[in-house]
């Protein structure tokens, strides 16, 4: 956070949805916690935090069921982010330690997960759940970000154009789209261009956190099978020829070059026989 001040002394100030990601429902602090506790122990569902320490020092381990890691908060001009479904403890609290938490949603019992082995379940297991409005917006931002639009091809998009889109998907039988769902919101998957007995595929991980997890791969399992169960023989896809790593990924996983011609030089064409 940037540190104003003048010879008075110094001053923070911290502003929903510009200093930090969301808006601000609740906030609360910790003090004179002893050295040899250990708070947190929990993830969240849909909590989003900061923590701020505003004097002395605690040191945070976060995990996402996936990796872990350590972070030291001994700054009051820095703060940590903590996501959805990041389970958390923090200790080594310094004797003058007051640690400031920003939170996005007001204080919600059912929204803990204070069971670690109940988290991991939670944060590891990959659904294909309804494409709704949420991850509508989330595919939005998904979309814009430059790195994923280059990789997806999805070029530029409006706003009027995904909500036209959304409105058509019941009345569509070329197109079924599922939202990969993690712990968290992580994607979107889905078949498109359905006739007779072929589909071409699409996915991407939109939480880059959770990129080389292997969701993609079991989401894609299920893409699979579910095209298996509606009567499909053969599922094709576009990956851009810069994108080695996803050729790579869907060569390993039984897919080849396509005998079709291609007059696109952007992309190739891949397919893999059900």
């Amino acid at each position: 956070f940037p540190v104003r001040g003048d010879d008075y002394g110094s001053l923070i100030a911290i502003e929903a949805n510009k200093d930090i990601p969301f808006e601000i429902k609740r906030a609360y602090y910790i003090f004179a916690t002893k050295m040899d506790v250990r708070r947190g122990l929990h993830a969240h569902k849909e909590l989003e935090q900061i923590a701020v320490c505003v004097s002395g020092s605690c040191r945070f381990y976060l995990d996402d069921g996936y990796e872990k890691t350590e972070v030291l908060l001994n700054s009051s001009s820095r703060g940590l982010y903590i996501g959805k479904m990041i389970w958390r403890e923090m200790c080594d609290f310094t004797p003058d330690c007051v640690l400031l938490i920003l939170a996005s949603l007001h204080y919600d019992l059912s929204d803990y997960v204070r069971n670690y082995e109940e988290f991991k379940k939670l944060s590891t297991e990959v659904t294909l759940v309804n494409f709704d409005r949420v991850f509508l917006d989330l595919s939005w931002h998904w979309l814009n970000d430059p790195e994923i639009n280059q990789m997806t091809m999805a070029g530029e998009i409006t706003r009027e154009d995904q909500l036209h889109f959304f409105e058509s998907l019941d009345k569509r039988t070329d197109y079924k789209i599922f939202g990969i769902k993690t712990g968290v919101n992580a994607g979107v998957c889905g078949l498109k261009n359905i006739r007779n007995d072929s589909a071409e595929l699409f996915i991407y991980i939109g939480e880059k956190r959770l990129w080389r997890k292997g969701i993609g791969s079991r989401a894609l399992e299920m893409l699979e099978s579910h095209g298996i169960q509606t009567g499909l023989q053969k599922i094709w896809l576009k990956v851009g020829k810069c994108n080695l790593s996803a050729f790579h990924f869907y060569l390993a996983r039984g897919y080849k070059i396509a005998s079709v011609e291609n007059e696109d030089e952007r992309f190739l064409l891949m397919e893999k026989h059900l």
